[in-house]
């Protein structure tokens, strides 16, 4: 979990965020696998942006 509480797992998926690329519960709960799977999924459909951090 981030600091503030709204993000989740290997990835920082909001919730919300999640749910769209097809997750079930908290990311921080899925396996490694399954939150690079989803990371991949959201990238390949929104880019970087998702991460304004490190994806630039």
């Amino acid at each position: 979990m981030s600091s503030s509480g709204l993000y989740y797992g290997k990835y920082q998926f909001s919730p919300g965020t999640w749910e769209s690329v097809g997750g079930k519960g908290l990311p921080s709960e899925a396996s490694e696998a399954e939150q690079d799977y989803r990371a991949a999924l959201l990238y390949t459909r929104s880019g970087p942006g998702q991460w304004p951090v490190c994806g630039q």
